[in-house]
């Protein structure tokens, strides 16, 4: 059984900080591109199937502990689940694991504070902005009003 376990963040965790201070172990490992996905805001990320999209990814290397930790986080397996996908890095494939909301929820945007966090994250991993900003205008465009309202995240400050 190989010992090391990746991870895919698209949302908050991308935000090395945070990450590093929820799984202290996590090792950034390298970016990647899901093809065939797309980042949306249900009042926190999540991603869905779309053939016409892709999703920008930071992949971390972490432990039996910082799994724990993020199934924690990220409310498994009441409010994300796990899906596992090959993932092409520039110089190997590694199977990564990552979380999507389960059915439920509609779209809505997320608070400011949250926005901020998932930003910082993408200049921490040089993505490109523009697809989540796209996220986040469809988001106010599709506000179903019922929408996930987030423990962590629910204030506006």
């Amino acid at each position: 059984m190989n010992a090391i376990t990746y991870y895919a963040a698209y949302g908050s965790n991308l935000n090395k900080q945070q990450m590093h201070s929820r799984c202290p172990m996590a090792k950034p490992f390298g970016m990647a591109v899901l093809n065939g996905w797309q980042l949306v805001f249900r009042g926190v990320a999540d991603i869905m199937p779309n053939p016409r999209a892709k999703v920008y990814l930071g992949i971390y290397s972490i432990t039996p502990a910082c799994e724990i930790a993020l199934d924690y986080y990220e409310s498994y397996p009441d409010l994300y689940v796990k899906k596992y996908i090959q993932i092409q890095l520039e110089s190997s494939q590694v199977i990564s694991m990552f979380y999507v909301m389960k059915p439920g929820f509609g779209f809505g945007k997320p608070s400011h504070k949250y926005l901020r966090t998932i930003r910082e994250g993408y200049k921490n991993w040089k993505l490109p902005e523009q697809p989540m900003l796209e996220s986040m205008q469809h988001a106010r465009a599709h506000d179903s009003g019922d929408g996930y309202t987030s423990r962590y995240w629910n204030t506006d400050t």
